[in-house]
């Protein structure tokens, strides 16, 4: 487990507690970090963000155990601090959920964390990081070791009396556990070969499914030319195509981004022009937008644009106010096509996740 380093973090944040409370503060976040879920993930980092109205009785439950004063009223900032340097420990472990959850949350850059920005520019480079390792194939060793139990049996073998029972009974154990013992080694390293030989077959169906997908120009959901869309539209359905795409890897391809913008660009994508969120969904169809996998259980601040998909299903116009409500984000903020597809593919990659 990665070592919690609360002193820098309160003096970063411009916060004086003494020795003794900070010390306090070690048992607690190691007990959570012990047993964390993703959806105490999802509060952590909602928190960071400074997302209102959270139910953290969990938090303020284990904390209070080494101080029975802690609160979540007159903690507000300190409870920022305390989620920013879990969540820390939790990036530098490389954690999925973590990772993928502080860049959809951020919404593309348009939300500000409470406290902190490094943190999401560590789980951005933490990210690129994990998804390239996860890459790298396994090597494999093509050839079989064999211990040698007994070096010198063959000797014992051949210098056994004649007619020496017990000599040769002996010996003929000494046989059929060497036998044994070079059974599972096989079995044991032509497991693990086959097993690194699967992964590697795993991802190689994944990059040629995305290349053909590339190739065909077509949506796989609708069966139709992406030409025929207009950008946002098109960032959308090839944003959701290209997660269900995604069959191996947690993180996805590090070249996702350009695959995306290849697509946009069969659409006569203007590079600088942004669209409004609301403008892209109240543009498709709401049978094409229910047909589209949404997430939409998920927690909505993590999810934002997931949210908005499955709201737009509504009807044009109607989600926007129940949208803003929920995600904290208004129905006309502006996205890049291909900053709104990126958005939408880790929101995907999160759900399968999850």
């Amino acid at each position: 487990m990665t070592k919690l380093n609360f002193a820098d973090r309160y003096a970063q944040a411009s916060l004086s507690p003494g020795g003794a409370l900070i010390a306090s503060r070690q048992a607690p976040a190691d007990r959570i970090l012990k047993g964390i879920t993703v959806p105490r993930i999802f509060d952590l980092v909602q928190l960071y963000f400074g997302q209102p109205d959270l139910d953290l009785a969990w938090l303020r439950d284990e904390f209070i155990q080494e101080d029975a004063a802690f609160s979540l009223v007159n903690n507000q900032r300190e409870c920022i601090v305390l989620a920013t340097t879990m969540l820390e420990a939790q990036v530098a472990e490389g954690d999925s959920h973590t990772l993928l959850a502080l860049i959809t949350t951020s919404v593309s850059g348009k939300r500000g964390a409470a406290e902190s920005d490094w943190l999401l520019d560590q789980a951005k480079t933490k990210f690129l990081e994990e998804a390239v390792a996860a890459r790298l194939p396994e090597n494999i060793e093509p050839n079989l070791k064999l211990a040698n139990a007994h070096p010198k049996l063959s000797e014992e073998l051949a210098a056994s009396p004649v007619n020496d029972w017990p000599s040769l009974l002996g010996n003929l154990g000494k046989v059929r556990t060497e036998a044994s013992e070079a059974s599972k080694a096989i079995a044991t390293q032509t497991s693990t070969a086959l097993g690194a030989i699967r992964e590697q077959l795993k991802y190689m169906r994944e990059e040629t499914q995305m290349l053909w997908w590339l190739f065909g120009e077509h949506s796989r959901t609708f069966n139709r030319p992406f030409s025929s869309y207009s950008s946002g539209a098109a960032a959308v359905v090839a944003a959701v195509d290209l997660g269900d795409l995604t069959t191996a890897s947690v993180l996805g391809p590090v070249a996702a981004p350009a695959m995306l913008e290849r697509v946009l660009r069969l659409t006569n994508m203007e590079v600088d022009r942004k669209y409004s969120l609301a403008d892209v969904l109240d543009g498709i169809e709401p049978n094409e937008l229910r047909t589209l996998k949404s997430f939409g259980d998920q927690p909505p601040r993590i999810f934002p644009v997931m949210t908005a998909i499955k709201k737009a299903q509504d009807g044009p116009g109607a989600w926007h106010g129940a949208f803003e409500k929920l995600t904290g984000i208004k129905a006309t903020t502006e996205f890049a096509p291909l900053e709104l597809a990126t958005q939408i593919y880790y929101e995907h990659l999160l759900g399968q996740l999850t």
